[in-house]
């Protein structure tokens, strides 16, 4: 069995500026990082190849989905973005304590609002 209790501040570095990842678990279907990252940093538009879930422990994030991505990806609410009228793409806030997620294979960029703390799982479905 395996247990690791994890205190989530003595993991990240106290430096200003750093963006940081810390990987808490891989495995071959799936992979659970600890994020950081400083107000107006990010990560620039990238596929990913898994499912994605995210967590907020702390600050806020803007997800943006391109115009030429034909839904949100998120798999639950059926949002059509290439029914929108506009040529924005689609942008979510999501702030400390909210989830948010969505499938592969969608083209986003994350980024912070605010200085941020998030868990990212990404996991790929098995049979």
């Amino acid at each position: 069995m395996f247990y690791k209790k994890i205190e989530i501040d003595d993991l990240l570095d106290k430096k200003e500026n750093d963006k940081q990842v810390i990987d808490l678990m891989e495995s071959e279907n799936s992979h659970l990082k600890l994020i950081s990252i400083k107000k107006d940093d990010g990560f620039n538009s990238h596929i990913s190849h898994t499912d994605v879930f995210i967590y907020v422990l702390d600050g806020e994030l803007e997800i943006i989905f391109p115009k030429e991505n034909s839904s949100c990806g998120c798999g639950i609410c059926g949002c059509d973005i290439a029914d929108e009228e506009d040529d924005e793409a689609k942008k979510y806030k999501i702030k400390k304590n909210q989830m948010f997620m969505f499938e592969k294979e969608v083209s986003h960029s994350v980024k912070a609002l605010k200085d941020s703390k998030f868990l990212l799982v990404k996991m790929n479905k098995t049979a």
